[in-house]
């Protein structure tokens, strides 16, 4: 089991530190290639980030525990509103964005509350469910570009070498990350196995919180740099992204019929964040410090409720 534990952690710890390779240099290629800053958080930045995911619903449908991604899916939407966006608030104060974002924000806290109430109507889901949230991810990142993607007219600071080293660093560290990603799912079974709980829990817990350090790592940078509208994009984005191109792409080669109990928790937890976010950004157009400790306090309140099912179970 040590040596399990050993390749888990060693795995997260590779996943983590790949991806920030790869978002520090996705960002020299967006300046060198003029994206916006929006257009950053929202889809670049959000995409790189949700690489692990993306990776680890591959990776499951390989060795088929499809579940355990589905969990990691879930739950990195609620470490990604519950922890991430309730820890840059307090640190912050007062996590701000502007009118003209909002209606692309409310859309997205739609449909991440939306997503698991619909999977548990459904009971089970496959392949047409998984090509239309794909479609989903495909329009909406359109919809998203048109509005908010404006080429900069100033000259780049990143010249063609530099960019060309980020490229380089860039796929290198893709590649990082999909052999990271798969043997922390190969490990997670098999400590599941070991201490006999779900794959699902496992997701929704252990690789939900490695796979979301990428977010958790780049917000850091980007409050510290007050960019407190990239560090919103970035989160929401991802989240976005989780519940559409990486759930399509699970569903889509996997069908799973879902544990209810699990899902009904997941569930819950998902449609009060996203109602205090949307009330939070709503009303004052940010999230304060007070906003932020509820969000972190539904955050610790997922958690005891899955140890509680864990041990019932």
């Amino acid at each position: 089991m040590i040596t399990t534990i050993i390749i888990l952690v060693f795995s997260l710890v590779v996943l983590a530190k790949s991806a920030q390779v790869v978002i520090n240099n996705s960002v020299k290629l967006s300046d060198f290639f003029g994206l916006s800053q929006m257009s950053v958080g929202f889809l670049l930045i959000a995409v790189v980030t949700s690489l692990p995911e993306l990776s680890i619903a591959l990776a499951s449908s390989i060795t088929d525990s499809a579940a355990l991604s589905l969990g990691d899916i879930l739950g990195s939407n609620l470490i990604n509103m519950g922890l991430v966006l309730g820890l840059m608030a307090v640190l912050t104060r007062k996590l701000s964005t502007t009118k003209h974002n909002i209606p692309t924000i409310n859309k997205i806290l739609l449909l991440v509350l939306i997503f698991p109430v619909a999977l548990f109507a459904m009971k089970s889901a496959g392949a047409i469910v998984g090509v239309l949230l794909i479609v989903l991810f495909l329009f909406f990142s359109y919809s998203i570009l048109k509005s908010n993607v404006n080429l900069q007219s100033t000259e780049s600071k990143i010249r063609k070498k530099e960019a060309l080293y980020a490229f380089i660093y860039f796929v290198v560290g893709m590649v990082l990350i999909l052999l990271s990603s798969s043997f922390t799912v190969d490990s997670s079974i098999t400590l599941a196995k070991m201490i006999g709980v779900s794959g699902g829990f496992i997701g929704a817990t252990l690789i939900a919180l490695g796979t979301s350090l990428p977010e958790l790592a780049v917000n850091l940078i980007a409050i510290k740099h007050k960019r407190f509208e990239l560090a919103i994009g970035n989160i929401i984005g991802s989240c976005f992204i989780n519940v559409t191109l990486v759930a399509g792409v699970l569903l889509l080669l996997n069908t799973i019929v879902f544990d209810l109990t699990l899902l009904s928790i997941l569930s819950f937890f998902t449609i009060l964040m996203s109602i205090t976010l949307y009330i939070s950004i709503n009303t004052k157009k940010s999230i304060n410090t007070y906003e932020g400790l509820a969000l972190l306090f539904l955050y610790v309140l997922f958690m005891i409720t899955m140890l509680g099912f864990h041990s019932v179970g």
